[in-house]
Order: C-alpha cells, then structure tokens, then sequence
C-alpha cells in the first residue's frame, strides 16, 4: 500500500464548486487517506485504504461521490455500506453538509430509513439495506459502492448480507476502507475490485505519543483504581471500554456512585437514549462513557485525552481502534489497561506486537503511586454555591454546567452535584472554583434573570 502525504484540497483535481463548500466549513488541507483516495476515485478507478478512526476517511470518498453523480438521473448512483446505525447517521449528516442540491437516502433502522427510489445517493447498514430492497428500489444503477469500517462490518455478521447486497449491485469502481485487513476481507476486495488503487493511511495511532499504563488487579478493584488513577492526573473526559454489554451498566453506575457523571452505551440501549448520551458526552455534560467495542465503533467523538480498558480487549485490532480515540492531531493521551490471570497473556501479545513495553504495576503499588496512604484524592465538591434560578426560569443542569465552564471560567472536573429547585439552584464544587465562580457571576443573568451568585458554604467532612 501507498503512503501519502497530506496536501491542499485544491491540488486533489476536486470541482471549485466543491472547493468553494469545502472553504466554508473550514477545511484546505485533505488527510493523507483523502490525499490518497480522492484522485483515483475521481478517475473511475477502485481504492481500498488502510485507515483509523478519525483519518478523515468519510471525505476521502464522500467528495468524489458527489462529484460523479449526474443529478439529471434519479436512481441511485452511490451505496455506502457501513456496521452501525451511529456511523450512517453520520456518514448522512457529512453527505447533508455538503450541501449538494442531491437527493440523500439512508437505512439503517431504529426508525430513521428514507430511500426512496429516486435516491442519488444511500448510506445504509446491511441489514437495513436488504429490507428496502425487499421493496422497488433497485441497485443496478450504482456507479460506485463504498464499504466504510469494512472489517468490523464483518465481524459483526454482516458477511452474508454484504453478499447478498453485491450480488443485487453491478461491477463498478468501490472503496473498501478499513483499520485492519484479515484475511477474508481481502478475498472479498479482491474478488469485487480486481486490481484497486492501495492506499495506507496508518493501521494504528501513533502509540510514541501515548502512554499506556497496565494494572494487575482483581475486577472489583478496577473502578477504584480508575477513579484514583483520573483524579490523580486530571484526566477528563474518559471512555471507558467493557467487553460485554451486561458490564457497561453496572460500571457506570459504580462510577456514578464515586461522584462521575458517567454513562453506559451498547446495543440493548434505544436509538434515542444512545444519541441523547453521546450528545451530552460531546458536550461535556458527561466525564465519561463506559462503552462496548460495536457501540463506540464508528461515533463522532472529540480527541479524548484518556482511554481505559476495564476489560481488556480479545486481540490487537480491538485494542488498536480503543487506543485510536486518544492521542489524535499531534495531541497526547494515556491508554490505560486492567488484568488479571490468563490476561498477562494478552498484555505480552500487545507488547510484542507494538515491540514497546507498557508501565506495568499491581494494584497496591498504583493505589500508593495514585492514592498516597491509600486514600484517594478527595471528590472536586466540597463546597456549595448558590444561583438564582431554578425549574420556574426553565434551567437545566446542562445549560448550568454550561455557564459555570464557560461564563465561570470552571474547570468541568471541579463540578460535582448539580440540584435544581424551584427558584434557586445549588452546585457542589471545589472552594477555590466556588470563590471563581461567584466572582464571575455575581452579576450575570441568564434570559434576564440575575444569577445572584453567591457562596453558601462548606460541605462537613462526611457529606464529601
């Protein structure tokens, strides 16, 4: 596989129409996965590209997409299939921000399919695909099939259906992107795309620029070691990584129980209660997400400056795309792993195939590093501020969290409880960010109101 470099947008041979959008949203520099992809995609011809999470890689096929549909045609020319109905939505919200004057279908289930035939363009899971073919929509139309996050895509159980789906689209130019490349998944590229164009845009973050710490301990202390571990190096937010989606509730709810605003998300959860709790992740409404390897795959999320394996990962790739959330755009990050018993096995497996060994303690030795004298550094709300507004001026604990971060100047982490009543509102916090916030907001409003910030006091020893 190629490894190109990035390069401005306007050298890639993109239409100025295009280029112009581009401008507006921001974006002159393609990625070395969109430097890599477009201009073959552009010609005609097939791709298939080795690319992380938060590569860029949507745009790597989304931009030549648009560019080759005649509008004039209105039968689906373009079928993007992906895993998961979070990445679809996705994938449709970058097609929507394009602004192409083109007719967008999606399928991917949980109430959100709209394809109709006359659909120049469908992003759509496996599974949701079948079924509107079940209907009069056609595929022989499709001058270009894309297959995005293709190894999970497979590991799902989506080998059958993508079948199926291949057999209903005619031979045209593809891409294939994936993070990994098994075995299978190359079989099926080669016998769809012939001879594509090979693009490596990097199978793993750079792990030089992250640390990665592993923990012996035994799985009831790991959410004790967790808390230590973030508060003792201020690392927030945090995603955290189960191995069984029965796991997720339970450890979010232990973490709610040490004073983090956290939350689950897997499969069993409905399609709006999982939208609902990414967006309040995104937002900083939530420190941390506790999350299977199916449900996080694909999702839009910032650069996270901590990743944490509360089980860790059954082999390398899983553990490639979890440490590929950290340590993005040049930043830094920290990969934290728990084991135990045959684990060391895979602790070993990880370090032979990165060739760098982690910093490995038990849990004694990282309670005394992270925790001296066994305690635990002490939950940010140990003083309590008060607002003047409450239910009646229609506040919520978001838009709160909101004022003291941004108008208070808050640091999120020093935030605990946030109770609203009536009139007035209370907010736990740390007594140097309570004497911050009451400062800065004393003579604030919020839709008129005044705040009337004022600190009401310490909490005693045992409520902190």
């Amino acid at each position: 596989m190629s490894a190109p470099k990035p390069a401005p947008f306007k050298s890639l041979g993109l239409p100025a129409a295009i280029l112009t959008k581009l401008d507006k949203l921001g974006f002159s520099q393609a990625t070395a996965v969109q430097t890599g992809s477009i201009p073959p995609l552009m010609k005609g011809q097939s791709v298939v590209a080795r690319a992380p999470t938060g590569s860029g890689k949507t745009l790597a096929y989304m931009l030549p997409a648009i560019t080759l549909i005649d509008p004039d045609d209105h039968h689906p020319q373009v079928l993007i299939l992906v895993p998961t109905r979070e990445l679809a939505s996705q994938v449709f919200e970058v097609a929507q921000s394009l602004d192409s004057g083109l007719r967008l279908g999606i399928a991917c289930g949980g109430g959100r399919t709209r394809c109709p035939p006359s659909s120049h363009l469908i992003v759509a899971t496996p599974g949701a695909m079948l079924q509107v073919l079940e209907d009069e929509l056609s595929l022989r139309t499709v001058k270009l099939l894309v297959v995005d996050e293709a190894d999970r895509l497979l590991e799902m159980g989506f080998r059958e259906p993508l079948g199926r789906i291949l057999q209903q689209t005619p031979r045209c130019p593809g891409a294939f992107l994936s993070a990994t490349w098994p075995d299978e998944l190359r079989q099926i590229a080669k016998e769809r795309l012939g001879r594509p164009v090979s693009v490596d845009a990097g199978a793993a973050p750079d792990r030089g620029k992250f640390e990665e710490w592993a923990f012996n301990a035994y799985p009831e202390n790991h959410c004790t070691l967790t808390d230590a571990f973030l508060r003792s190096r201020r690392l927030v937010p945090a995603l955290v990584f189960c191995n069984h989606r029965d796991r997720c509730d339970e450890v979010a709810e232990t973490f709610r129980e040490m004073g983090w605003r956290a939350a689950s998300l897997h499969g069993e959860l409905e399609q709006k209660s999982r939208e609902n709790r990414l967006q309040a992740f995104r937002d900083g409404r939530l420190q941390m997400l506790v999350a299977t390897d199916l449900a996080s795959r694909g999702l839009d999320l910032p650069a996270l400056p901590v990743v944490v394996n509360h089980d860790i990962p059954y082999d390398s790739p899983d553990y490639i795309h979890r440490a590929g959330r950290t340590a993005r755009a040049g930043r830094t990050g920290v990969v934290v792993s728990f084991y135990n018993g045959k684990a060391v096995a895979n602790i070993e497996e990880l370090e032979k195939r990165s060739g760098r060994a982690m910093k490995k303690m038990s849990f004694n030795q990282a309670m005394l590093k992270f925790a001296p004298g066994g305690k635990v550094s002490p939950l940010p709300a140990s003083a309590r501020i008060g607002l003047a507004i409450g239910r009646a001026q229609k506040i919520t604990p978001a838009m709160i969290l909101g004022l003291l971060t941004s108008a208070g100047g808050i640091d999120g982490l020093d935030i605990g409880r946030i109770m609203i009543e009536a009139r007035d509102s209370i907010i736990e916090m740390t007594p140097a960010s309570a004497k911050t916030a009451t400062a800065r907001l004393a003579d604030a409003e919020f839709k008129g109101h005044p705040l009337k910030a004022k600190i009401l006091g310490r909490l005693k020893s045992d409520e902190s």
